[in-house]
């Protein structure tokens, strides 16, 4: 008895032994990050807050991303992932515990038997009634960590949702409020459009006047004719840019278009807050980037896979434990001499499978070799994304300077050309080229007033805006 014991623990122990060599911990692949950002010599301790776009002082553009959050059809889907993933992970999870079903059976049956006697044959019929309930109880000794191995996967998945439904937020708030920034410039446009329609038909006019006393000639009629249809052909698109902004937004904060009333705003590009945005440290980059986190969990689940297709190659053992009561008669059911009980066990080893199984752990090799490939790609993203947004940020804050300065010369060499023109200095060409100068000045400064919110926007974007990973 002694020995039998001590080879049952041998044989325990073996089988621990095995199972910790089939299955590898998951190692972080090595990501070096830059020691400085190549686009910015300032670095803070503080990363962006989770509501940066709070920070641009636009109350409706605070409305239009909170109703995005809660109503954004692709945010609802991620969500829905979410819940798909967690309900696979409980699912998983149950082939750790013990599995309990309960069988109850009423069976009635009759039998004939034949007898002979005194040359003739006599059939007596047997009428025979059975009635059984027996709890059973069945649990897969997981020896080799294949359960465990796919309840993991399961759960680097489940997280992977998680982080997946961070980035969505996160992109649909950059889209709501690269929209709607959109959706001013080309207000602006439209009525700097406007305006100088107004300003050339109003030339118009003087020369028409003129030309009626014979001191402007057809051309010079001709020449600013062409200016005013010029300008009014401009803003047809521009109208229509802002309407496809306008389905846009209605389409990010889940509502129909006619349902979507956007007022004329309160505050210009000109004067909109432009938020300083201050990169914190390259290393923390990564736990910055829900996308990266994504793909780290993906990462996760292959390695996870690679483990529980090993362990595929060994034996499958599962328990079996059966008790309850069986009578021949429903009222002596439940009596002490009903009780029964079975105990087993079954032992499936895998022998030939044609390569199957085998095959199947080349697959998930594949399959986590992607994976690496797209952290990888992730990971290199993300830098890249930092520093181009930190260039464009920084670009285009003296863009926006060297634009300003271009519509102020510009105004003030129109009017030098009005009043030099009036005064018989200059002809109609000089007048008719500094109109051109500004309108396309004032066009060319809305432009660059989007793109310089666009920047900052993109900047908190790559920066994670705001997300951490716990």
């Amino acid at each position: 008895m002694k020995n039998e014991l001590m080879k049952f623990r041998f044989a325990l122990l073996t089988c621990l032994c095995l199972s910790a060599c089939i299955g590898t911990p998951y190692q972080k692949p090595p990501t070096p990050a830059p020691q400085v950002w190549s686009n910015s010599t300032a670095v803070s301790q503080a990363w962006p807050d989770k509501n940066w776009w709070k920070q641009f002082n636009s109350p409706e553009l605070s409305a239009l991303i909170t109703e995005a959050r809660t109503n954004n059809f692709d945010i609802k889907a991620a969500m829905a992932r979410i819940q798909q993933a967690n309900a696979q992970l409980q699912i998983a999870g149950a082939s750790l515990f013990p599995a309990v079903d309960l069988n109850a059976s009423a069976q009635r049956s009759q039998t004939g038997k034949n007898s002979r006697t005194n040359n003739s044959t006599d059939t007596k019929t047997f009428v025979g009634n059975s009635f059984s309930v027996a709890p059973v109880a069945s649990y897969e000794l997981d020896l080799w960590g294949k359960n465990r191995s796919t309840v993991a996967a399961d759960q680097a998945l489940a997280n992977a949702s998680k982080f997946d439904k961070a980035a969505i937020d996160l992109t649909t708030t950059a889209s709501v409020a690269n929209t709607y920034f959109d959706l001013l410039a080309t207000q602006e446009r439209v009525m700097i459009a406007q305006n100088n329609l107004a300003a050339a038909q109003r030339l118009l006019q003087s020369y028409q006047h003129r030309q009626t006393e014979g001191v402007a000639s057809d051309l010079d009629v001709a020449q600013e004719e062409n200016l005013v249809a010029m300008q009014g052909a401009a803003i047809p698109p521009l109208v229509l840019r802002a309407q496809q902004d306008k389905n846009a937004l209605a389409v990010l904060v889940g509502r129909l278009p006619e349902a979507l009333n956007i007022p004329s705003p309160q505050v210009d590009m000109a004067n909109m807050a432009v938020p300083n945005v201050v990169p914190g440290l390259p290393s923390e980059l990564l736990t910055r980037r829900p996308d990266v986190a994504e793909a780290e969990a993906n990462l996760i689940a292959a390695h996870e896979n690679i483990n529980a297709a090993r362990a595929a190659l060994f034996p499958d053992i599962m328990l079996t434990v059966e008790g309850g009561y069986a009578s021949t008669v429903l009222s002596s059911l439940f009596k002490p001499g009903g009780e029964f009980f079975t105990l087993g066990g079954d032992l499936t080893q895998p022998i030939f499978h044609a390569g199957a199984l085998t095959g199947a752990i080349q697959l998930e090799k594949g399959l986590y070799d992607e994976q690496l490939q797209n952290y990888g790609k992730a990971v290199i993203s993300a830098f890249a994304d930092t520093e181009n947004s930190l260039a464009t940020n920084t670009q285009n804050a003296e863009q926006l300077k060297d634009d300003t300065n271009v519509v102020v010369t510009a105004q003030h060499a129109y009017d030098l050309s009005l009043q030099q023109f009036q005064a018989g200095i200059v002809d109609i060409t000089t007048v008719l080229n500094t109109q051109r100068s500004l309108f396309s000045a004032q066009d060319t400064l809305a432009q660059t007033q989007l793109a310089r919110l666009q920047a900052v926007i993109s900047l908190y974007t790559s920066l994670g805006g705001g997300w951490k990973q716990n």
